[in-house]
């Protein structure tokens, strides 16, 4: 039957055009999956090096400061300060760059003394720096007498029992703000996953 031929052979191309279809998604599907991948594995890579990098110059900048700054404090407060050490901790705070505390053993803070700190965003500085005081207490018990450095809560800190006026020993807590690092590694994360979206 001719008719019947002829439905027979459009069926078959029919088939034949899914087919093809079918083969183009496949490999479409294999190329954007791979160049996805490649795209998210390029950038978190470069993200995670990136930030490896600057924790790393941040934790080598830090101790040089720390061990200038517990030099400084060593020597004692200059004459121009009048006894002042909160006054002389935020000029070498200034100085140097970076949060400068001085703690007891216990973790009271000493220095600075600005009543206003407790006053900073409903005390959600004093919190921060209490928590800071808890950590860096239990390091500078582990260490023994010796200087640490670590990396606390968006901070690296080097700490080191320094002593004033040969006064009883304190804890020295010197913080290098790893926040630069953290925006711009969100904003690589951010980058990153709009490419991807684009690529796809």
């Amino acid at each position: 039957n001719p008719s019947q031929g002829k439905k027979q052979k459009i069926r078959r191309r029919y088939r034949g055009a899914q087919s093809h279809v079918s083969v183009y998604f496949l490999v479409w599907t294999i190329f954007a999956t791979f160049t996805l991948l490649i795209v998210l594995m390029f950038g978190f890579t470069q993200r995670f090096i990136m930030t490896q990098s600057y924790k790393n110059e941040a934790s080598k900048e830090v101790s040089v400061k720390g061990e200038q700054i517990a030099d400084d404090i060593e020597k004692g407060i200059p004459p121009i300060f009048n006894g002042n050490v909160s006054a002389f901790l935020r000029i070498l705070s200034q100085q140097h760059g970076g949060q400068v505390y001085l703690f007891s053993q216990e973790g009271n803070l000493l220095f600075p003394t600005e009543p206003s700190l407790e006053d900073f965003e409903d005390g959600e500085v004093y919190e921060e720096v209490k928590r800071e005081a808890v950590l860096l207490v239990k390091k500078m018990q582990q260490a023994k007498g010796e200087s640490v450095l670590y990396e606390g809560d968006g901070a690296y800190v080097y700490g080191k029992e320094v002593h004033l006026y040969s006064e009883s020993t304190m804890y020295l807590y010197v913080g290098q703000s790893l926040s630069l690092i953290e925006t711009v590694s969100a904003e690589m994360t951010v980058r990153t996953i709009l490419i991807a979206i684009f690529t796809f």
